[in-house]
């Protein structure tokens, strides 16, 4: 009976013998092994019996991370929460640019009716003759055929008054101060 070698179906009980004749501790079975995957055999044997392969057995030091399933509810909460404010992120920021380009567009649009409408009263007022007419004079000194034209020369300067000093500071730069007097009829 000592010579026979126990084989893979022998009960727990019987030790087996390596090679130096020594018995060897019985090895763990594959699926309880660290590191390693359940075999295709014992998957589908949970498969068929119904029952769930078990993992590997845990260490017996400290874990990681606490197990609970309060915790595990908070974490896939805040990944629910993340995937939703990411998912809102983008489409927000697109609709709220689209708003700030629709009030730019409307504010452009109420000052395009303003200049509209300010066009359309000069319009207005140029179609009218009389108006035409009092802007010529105005502006270009026109006048019509039989009026009498009235020139006014201002006196001119006494060398001492120029002289004295108390000449008026400008009120703008000088070419300002130049078209100014350009453009004023004298």
């Amino acid at each position: 009976m000592s010579s026979e070698k126990p084989t893979s179906g022998a009960s727990d009980g019987a030790r087996r013998t390596g090679r130096s004749g020594r018995p060897r501790r019985a090895a763990r079975p594959r699926a309880n092994r660290p590191g390693t995957a359940p075999t295709t055999a014992a998957t589908g044997l949970a498969r068929r019996s119904g029952r769930g392969v078990s993992g590997p057995a845990k260490p017996a030091g400290r874990t990681l991370l606490p197990r609970s399933r309060l915790t595990r509810q908070i974490t896939a909460l805040g990944l629910v929460l993340c995937a939703v404010a990411l998912s809102l992120a983008f489409p927000l920021r697109s609709y709220l640019q689209q708003r700030q380009i629709l009030s730019a567009a409307q504010e452009t649009e109420q000052t395009l009716e303003q200049q509209k409408t300010d066009l359309v009263a000069r319009r207005e007022a140029l179609l009218d003759p009389d108006y035409v007419t009092a802007e010529a004079r105005r502006r270009l000194q026109y006048v019509k055929p039989g009026d009498t034209v009235f020139v006014v020369h201002a006196p001119a300067l006494d060398p001492t008054d120029a002289g004295s000093g108390t000449a008026a500071p400008p009120s703008g730069p000088w070419y300002g101060d130049l078209w100014a007097t350009l453009s004023e009829p004298s």
